[in-house]
């Protein structure tokens, strides 16, 4: 890793971790030496900008409705605190969609499959523009601040 990065240059490093590791069982501790150890191989003796992605929601079933997965949830608070201690930007793509239990409500629209972890193209396409409207909108407020 550390010299397939050397070789090119790097201004911005883009972080998206959550889904999958919900259920890896790891502490906030664990999480955070696992979290600067893959920012230290990707940044390579550099220190350019770095951004991450929390995790989107996930859903679960709970006495007949869809709730978010309470894994996801505490992530996404350990990935803001993570950043803030690194000096990362940090995007929660989770509040993007609406919140607690969102990704019921995604599913309901059809942007969501029905394992309410997934999205479908349109709710790639949702994901996408959101976040790219987002870093438009930084571009905008640190231009006019200049």
């Amino acid at each position: 890793m550390a010299t397939v990065m050397g070789q090119r240059p790097v201004d911005l490093l883009v972080l998206n971790y959550g889904g999958n590791e919900r259920g890896d069982g790891l502490t906030e501790a664990a999480y955070f030496d696992y979290m600067d150890v893959a920012l230290q191989r990707l940044r390579a003796g550099r220190n350019p900008a770095c951004l991450i992605i929390g995790p989107s929601d996930h859903g679960m079933r709970q006495r007949g409705k869809i709730v978010s997965d309470a894994n996801i949830v505490k992530m996404v608070g350990w990935q803001r605190k993570w950043a803030a201690k690194v000096g990362c930007a940090f995007w929660d793509s989770r509040a993007f969609m609406g919140g607690d239990g969102s990704m019921g409500r995604w599913v309901k629209q059809g942007m969501g499959w029905g394992d309410y972890s997934h999205f479908t193209g349109k709710g790639e396409q949702a994901m996408g523009l959101g976040f790219y409207r987002t870093l438009l909108k930084g571009l905008r407020d640190y231009q006019r601040r200049r």
